[in-house]
């Protein structure tokens, strides 16, 4: 069995020689799709936002920001839910206040439909807001987060997590946030943990089966550092068919089959059947996190057929 990985979305500002061509410039969708590999932008509005490059230290990123914002990561095509997918990205805090201020990303269907909100919220820790770590929301915001709605807030992670930059780029107030997709919820992972309450994060109510989009809003004072992000879609399964066939023979009358060509995370059956036309297997062996494997097959005055499945 065979795993495919197929990129549906990937951005980075890599600057000099790749695809960065501006340096500190105010963000415009035609900027902004120059440093897309895979995957386009769309949006009404880019806010107060800016692509940023330092050439003494070589460090670049995208700092989206204030009131208006309205930004899509339209992905290739869309990612099936059931078969898993992952966004991975570098995330960093760029302003905090005594009130809660938030930067939305949307999980958005090849429907329309909103699957999740994920936000970072800065606030100076003189609210009992979320203190610049990750939120999670229970619906969607009505026209945009200034427009009520949200629902139930859930805090992620502990409290500090984020450090509030400047409008320079720096890399060491960045975090790499990956969120891994299945069929009816996600995890929240913070530099390669899960973090508090980042687990099976249910999606809204009415969401489709796949993902297609990513969209960026953000309240009056939002905002936040974004780089290398890079959507992953698993491809389906591809069974690949386990050879079968005579090893040898043991004291001359027990028959030693054995298959080759399972993958290392697949379960491997040896399966049997008196009649063909009753189509009647039954599993009489399993293995796996083998390659091949071998089995002896005890000799009866019976006929009998046999078979590899791999899954």
């Amino acid at each position: 069995m065979k795993t495919k990985f197929m990129p549906l979305f990937m951005w980075a500002c890599l600057g000099t020689g790749g695809w960065l061509q501006v340096s500190n410039a105010a963000i415009t969708l035609e900027n902004l799709n120059s440093v897309t590999q895979t995957g386009n932008w769309t949006g009404s509005s880019v806010g107060e936002s800016t692509l940023v490059v330092d050439d003494a230290t070589g460090n670049r990123g995208a700092l989206f920001g204030r009131d208006g914002l309205d930004l899509t990561a339209n992905f290739t095509s869309a990612g099936s839910l059931a078969s898993g997918v992952t966004i991975t990205y570098d995330l960093g805090l760029r302003r905090t206040d005594s009130t809660a201020r938030t930067m939305m990303m949307k999980g958005i269907d090849s429907g329309g439909n909103v699957l999740f909100v994920l936000g970072l919220q800065g606030d100076d820790g003189s609210s009992s807001d979320g203190h610049e770590r990750l939120v999670v929301f229970s619906e969607d915001f009505t026209g945009s987060p200034t427009g009520g709605g949200g629902g139930t807030i859930t805090y992620l992670g502990t409290i500090g997590t984020f450090v509030k930059g400047t409008n320079a780029y720096d890399e060491d107030i960045m975090h790499t946030v990956k969120l891994v997709l299945s069929a009816s919820n996600f995890d929240v992972l913070v530099d390669g943990s899960l973090v508090a309450n980042g687990n099976d994060i249910p999606y809204f109510s009415g969401a489709g089966t796949d993902i297609q989009a990513l969209n960026f809003q953000t309240d009056i004072a939002g905002g936040a550092w974004y780089d290398n992000f890079e959507v992953i879609a698993l491809a389906p399964k591809e069974v690949v068919p386990a050879s079968l066939g005579m090893v040898g023979m043991v004291d001359g009358t027990n028959a030693v089959v054995g298959a080759s060509g399972f993958g290392t995370g697949s379960v491997n059956s040896l399966q049997m059947c008196d009649d063909l036309l009753s189509n009647n297997w039954v599993t009489v062996a399993t293995t796996t996190g083998v390659e091949s494997a071998e089995w002896v097959l005890l000799s009866t005055n019976s006929s009998a057929f046999y078979r590899v499945i791999s899954e």
